[in-house]
């Protein structure tokens, strides 16, 4: 593989982590890497000339940085990376190991309430991640009072 070739593939793959939320990184952050790391365990024919040396060693430094940035991403995450109030329910049961039935029950039950713990936005319940920590606290202030 050439060295263009080279440079296209580390930078489709630096295009694809660009162009992903942190869901998308944190599942295929890993195999994008790879992907752009496996040119370089590819032989190239013949001893590299001076030129293509320099380039060759500046794409396996691009490697790197790619490498280094998914794994900051899936690592800390990006609720702690972009703070955000509120988060639709496949992202609040992703991150928090709660079902969607359970939510679902809370609301039924009056525990979670519109406008507060959740709300409903073009047809998707999103669920505001402050309102459900304060509600963790009250409840197990109540749970611990009886």
């Amino acid at each position: 593989m050439g060295v263009e070739e080279k440079l296209k593939v580390a930078h489709g793959a630096l295009r694809n982590i660009a162009d992903m939320d942190s869901g998308e990184l944190a599942k295929h952050g890993r195999r994008i890497a790879l992907r752009a790391l496996a040119f370089t365990d590819a032989d190239t024919p013949g001893a590299p000339g001076r030129q293509e040396e320099i380039e060759s060693r500046a794409i396996t430094q691009l490697i790197g940085r790619v490498e280094l940035v998914v794994r900051e991403a899936v690592t800390k995450g990006a609720v702690d990376r972009y703070p955000m109030t509120w988060v639709k329910l496949d992202r609040y049961v992703e991150i928090s190991g709660d079902s969607v039935d359970s939510v679902q029950s809370r609301r039924k039950a009056g525990k979670w309430l519109d406008g507060n713990q959740c709300k409903i936005v073009d047809g998707r319940l999103w669920i505001n991640l402050q309102a459900v920590d304060e509600w963790i606290e009250r409840w197990g202030k109540r749970y611990l009072a009886r």
